[in-house]
C-alpha cells in the first residue's frame, strides 16, 4: 500500500508465497532459467589463464587458479620460495 504496510501479516504472506510456488513450480523454473540466462548473455564472466597450469576457465574476476589443485600446488610454491 502507499503507507508502506502490508495487508497480510508476516507468517500469511510467508504461507501464501508458499502455496504459490508449489501450486506454479514449473512456471517459476522456467522464469528463472530464463531470468538468468539473460542475465549471463549480458553480463559473462571473464576467461582467464590459470597461473599455475595455463588452462583456460571461467570463474570470479579476482580468482588465480582453475581449481583446488592447482591451488594447492600454488601454496606449496609459495612456501617453498619463503623456506628458501
Amino acid at each position: 500500500m502507499r503507507s508502506g504496510l502490508n495487508s497480510w501479516c508476516k507468517g500469511c504472506q510467508l504461507q501464501r508465497t508458499r502455496e504459490w510456488r508449489s501450486r506454479n513450480r514449473d512456471y517459476e523454473l522456467s522464469y528463472n532459467t530464463e531470468r538468468r540466462a539473460h542475465y549471463r548473455a549480458e553480463h559473462p564472466l571473464p576467461e582467464k589463464r590459470c597461473v599455475v597450469c595455463g588452462d583456460p576457465f571461467v570463474r570470479r574476476p579476482d580468482a588465480l587458479v582453475c581449481g583446488e589443485r592447482c591451488r594447492n600446488r600454488r601454496k606449496r610454491a609459495q612456501r617453498k620460495a619463503r623456506a628458501a
